[in-house]
């Protein structure tokens, strides 16, 4: 029977993160199926320490004509989708600026492509800002193809069934790629485009996105399965509340045996479903937020007594 797949990617740069994120897999999400690096043009010499943990390679370069204002690293996912790997079952996918706290079994359940929406950009129109101010001619035509209001997912977390690959997928993407490439979004407006009106919705907690949860959505005391730093404030960082957690993953790294299986730690169903909706809650207060900063100035300008009374609700002052 085909095993399931948990993959990270990681360039130079990057090789600490990676190790960290298969140390939180393997020891608190228990992970039973194969480990992959998807390895973005790292010297033969760096990737040792992952051969030796049993962690299997695929080598990533640099592919040519492609001119981004960040890293083309991300294109790399890409190679998921061609035909070779569909010598796994199901693939989970983790960018390297996460920290997994839990199982991840329930996602190889997935029957498709599921992801979870994107907070900081939930809309496809978001997505494709950047073709709007280079292309005006290609974004007009891609919103004769798409619905641009439609959500958008976060490409740093994905599963699959390998079922959806053919022949064509990798070439798919390439192609799209070519077709409508931006200068500073690179994997995943062309991953929601493939995808788009397919994919399934995951809860928030296998891709809690910090910056925006924290920031956005007021909430302290974050949890969740998956813990992904999108933004500047990274866990490796000194002063980050989550660097003594992240370093000692590290350190753990070192421990790995991938011949020895270690326990799960489980998250609770019914504290995922409270977490889940206190993430819903407070969304909801978000775009009531969002909604009165947009009036706020008429609403404060024709009805002051109005405008405070909806300060106190909202704010509590």
């Amino acid at each position: 029977m085909k095993k399931n797949l948990l993959v990270t990617l990681a360039d130079d740069n990057y090789i600490d993160q990676a190790k960290q994120l298969f140390s939180s897999v393997y020891w608190n999400a228990g992970w039973k199926g194969d480990y992959l690096l998807l390895a973005y043009d790292i010297p033969n010499e760096k990737l040792h320490w992952f051969i030796e943990k049993g962690i299997i390679i695929k080598k990533c370069e640099k592919l040519p004509g492609y001119e981004f204002k960040r890293p083309t690293t991300g294109i790399s996912k890409f190679k998921l989708f061609a035909p070779d790997f569909k010598n796994w079952r199901k693939i989970i996918y983790l960018d390297g600026d996460i920290i997994v706290r839990s199982s991840l079994d329930e996602l190889t359940n997935v029957q498709n492509f599921a992801a979870v929406k994107d907070l900081g950009m939930p809309k496809l129109y978001h997505q494709f800002k950047g073709i709007k101010e280079v292309s005006p001619e290609k974004y007009d035509v891609l919103r004769t193809k798409y619905d641009l209001s439609a959500s958008a997912f976060n490409a740093g977390m994905f599963a699959f069934d390998t079922e959806i690959i053919n022949q064509n997928t990798h070439n798919k993407l390439l192609g799209y790629l070519n077709e409508y490439m931006q200068p500073c979004f690179v994997d995943q407006p062309i991953l929601n485009m493939i995808f788009y009106k397919k994919w399934q919705k995951l809860p928030l907690i296998y891709n809690v996105q910090m910056h925006f949860v924290k920031k956005a959505y007021k909430i302290r005391n974050i949890k969740g399965t998956v813990l992904h730093f999108t933004c500047k404030n990274k866990p490796w960082i000194s002063g980050s509340k989550f660097c003594e957690e992240w370093q000692q993953n590290l350190k753990n790294s070192e421990k790995i045996d991938l011949s020895k299986k270690t326990e799960q730690k489980n998250e609770n169903k019914y504290k995922i479903y409270y977490l889940v909706s206190i993430y819903k809650i407070n969304h909801v207060f978000y775009l009531i937020d969002k909604l009165i900063g947009k009036i706020g100035g008429n609403i404060r300008k024709r009805h002051p007594k109005i405008y405070n009374n909806l300060r106190k609700i909202i704010y509590g002052k």
